[in-house]
């Protein structure tokens, strides 16, 4: 059977397996799919899709939010130094090496060059300052050991920064005369004092003398051979 039509507006009307008529909304047929579909792509090249993703029902979203609304991530094996920023101090713990020009910091004594500079609080209670190592000057024949010295001729001089009674002792094997004793706070420019040391051939000598200059030596008034002499003190 064939159907002519000539000028004229003709109507389908579409029904399902039931009989049951279809609709249609603004000329669009209304679909409705009850169950799960599949989408099967080859390529991605083509694909839009636009949704929401989910975990457990929660829509995620973009921004900072807390740990339970996060997704886990791990960081990638080429990933760079990383900024790190703290608001405040009261929960950021660091375990690292603290470092003065890439010198390490350490516990206990050290040397000046690797000691931090540090100032006494305003409010600092009384601090003890007893000496527990009593100051001492000078070590055996410090100033001559047998030595051979002729008139006007000048020893070492010895720090006595840090002590008050000195003690000047030794023996010579031959001349007899004064050790006389000068003294300099700039170890540069000495002053002959009125203390004097007598020796004599093969004879033990000593003198003692209270000091508050810092540097003390010897000027031999005569000649002598086999001179051991030595300058010491405390405090």
């Amino acid at each position: 059977m064939s159907l002519s039509l000539s000028k004229q507006s003709s109507y389908v009307r579409l029904l399902d397996g039931t009989g049951t008529a279809l609709t249609s909304t603004t000329g669009v047929l209304d679909v409705n799919v009850s169950t799960a579909l599949e989408v099967t792509q080859s390529t991605h090249d083509s694909l839009n899709c636009n949704a929401t993703l989910q975990i457990s029902n929660a829509d995620l979203a973009f921004g900072q939010t807390t740990k339970a609304l996060s997704l886990p991530v791990t960081v990638a094996s080429d990933q760079g130094n990383l900024a790190v920023s703290q608001g405040t101090h009261d929960s950021l713990n660091c375990n690292a090496t603290l470092q003065i020009a890439d010198t390490d910091l350490a516990f206990g004594q050290a040397a000046m060059a690797a000691s931090l500079p540090v100032t006494i609080a305003n409010n600092q209670s009384a601090l003890d300052t007893a000496v527990t190592v009593i100051p001492t000057a000078g070590t055996q024949n410090n100033v001559w050991n047998n030595a051979t010295v002729v008139l006007d001729e000048v020893s070492s001089a010895i720090d006595c920064q840090y002590v008050k009674h000195v003690d000047i002792f030794g023996i010579n094997t031959t001349g007899v005369g004064n050790l006389t004793v000068q003294m300099s706070q700039d170890g540069t420019t000495y002053y002959d004092t009125g203390t004097w040391v007598f020796t004599s051939d093969a004879t033990d000598f000593h003198g003692s003398l209270s000091v508050g200059a810092r540097y003390i030596r010897l000027k031999a008034s005569i000649a002598q051979t086999g001179l051991y002499c030595t300058v010491a003190g405390k405090a």
